[in-house]
């Protein structure tokens, strides 16, 4: 957990924390309105420590012949680096807030990689997405926010994206039983120390907003073993 140090000291006072009776928030205190300084920092880091995530999807995604990628909550925008120095026909957007997009455009220059990748300043809870996609992604913003939300930006992944098009949600995902992994629980409660709608979910539930959504050919993959699981499906042609 030192991913979140600056929580540190709340967690001496999760049973306060426990017992709050405010309704929670469905935008999150950790990412939103967040200074650019404290965008660099955090998102830096997140490439950093994320790249060889991004390795592991482009081994187990074969993205050959996919023209138009959409990272939501992109942050870094690490994955959409790595796919496109491997497929230098795709284009890609990174999706997020406008402070965070400032900094992801500075790191996507230092790649030479802006004729490739864009940047689109908006809220995936309320903005709408661009349509014409073959590939959408969301990462590692799984426990950040609650069903209801997540659900929401899987349909609206399904409706942005043309016939045959993917969606690849990855994050940490409880098994089907919900006793474990330990990574994905932790990552739920710690959404309690900033009142926010976020919980740990669980395999079958990602599966059920793909379903919902219209997806077809849902699978559920190991992805960082004990932490991270990538589940997708392909929009019905």
């Amino acid at each position: 957990m030192f991913f979140t140090h600056p929580d540190w000291d709340k967690w001496g006072q999760l049973a306060e924390f426990l017992r709050e009776k405010s309704p929670p928030e469905l935008d999150n205190k950790t990412v939103k309105n967040i200074s650019l300084s404290e965008a660099r920092r955090y998102h830096g880091a997140t490439l950093s420590i994320g790249r060889g995530a991004r390795r592991q999807f482009l081994r187990q995604v074969d993205l050959t012949g996919r023209t138009k990628l959409l990272d939501i909550g992109g942050g870094s925008r690490a994955y959409c680096i790595e796919a496109c120095k491997k497929y230098p026909k795709l284009t890609a957007t990174v999706l997020d807030l406008p402070e965070v997009v400032q900094i992801a455009a500075e790191f996507i220059e230092s790649f030479s990689l802006s004729d490739q990748i864009s940047t689109l300043a908006a809220d995936f809870n309320f903005d709408a997405f661009p349509s014409g996609l073959d590939v959408a992604i969301m990462a590692s913003n799984l426990p950040m926010y609650g069903r209801e939300a997540i659900g929401h930006v899987i349909s609206k992944s399904y409706d942005a994206l043309v016939a045959g098009g993917e969606m690849h949600l990855i994050g940490e995902a409880l098994n089907g039983r919900r006793d474990g992994p330990a990574d994905p629980a932790m990552w739920g409660l710690a959404q309690t120390l900033n009142n926010s709608m976020g919980l740990a979910q669980s395999v079958d539930d990602c599966m059920l907003y793909f379903s919902n959504a219209g997806f077809i050919n849902i699978q559920a993959k190991e992805f960082i073993p004990g932490v991270l699981k990538r589940i997708s499906g392909i929009k019905q042609a």
